[in-house]
């Protein structure tokens, strides 16, 4: 945790007190109130795809250079691992985006299953939020058309690592933010 800089939401709870101490000091008393107890650090964000992103029959024939090839394309990350150096549970966010024709399943390496199996548009990424237990399209919850709902969780000092899904071909991928949680 050196030289990082953690921060939380505190509100005003009280009148501020103050007294002196002799002729050098004063004492200040701030009474604070944090509705969500833990420290957070910066967070970090994580791109993951679904299977065959990024494969497929390439045939650029007129391509200055080199000479024109056969290719196949290399399969983009599905796998991406993430860490939660904190000393309390973190929660990732997860942002779906691109075209999802019939939705995404993410499962957790502990196989808790987050599904969504509606299609999902470049126009309105979904946002799925495992601290508050909510999935989100444009600011509006949309939690109830999640067909599984097994929120994530990273342990304190540990790894996680999600498998993202498409239900049907996709194009899209998945940004995972994670913040080391500490309390």
């Amino acid at each position: 945790m050196q030289n990082q800089t953690l921060t939380t939401q505190v509100r005003l709870d009280g009148e501020i007190k103050h007294s002196y101490d002799g002729m050098r000091a004063i004492n200040f008393e701030i009474p604070l109130f944090a509705a969500d107890p833990f420290l957070y650090g910066e967070p970090i964000v994580y791109q993951a795809f679904p299977a065959g992103s990024g494969v497929g029959l390439r045939y650029p024939l007129y391509a200055p250079e080199p000479q024109g090839k056969l290719f196949y394309g290399q399969q983009a990350p599905r796998y991406v691992g993430a860490t939660n150096e904190g000393n309390a549970t973190a929660h990732p966010t997860y942002t779906i985006q691109g075209e999802w024709s019939s939705g995404v399943r993410i499962t957790s390496n502990d196989g808790k299953v987050i599904e969504y199996p509606y299609p999902i548009t470049t126009t309105s990424p979904i946002t799925i939020d495992c601290a508050r237990g909510a999935c989100l399209i444009e600011g509006r919850d949309a939690s109830n058309r999640l067909s599984a709902r097994q929120w994530h969780t990273i342990p304190p000092r540990s790894g996680f690592l999600p498998l993202i899904e498409a239900l049907a071909p996709a194009t899209g991928w998945v940004d995972i933010t994670v913040k080391d949680t500490y309390i």
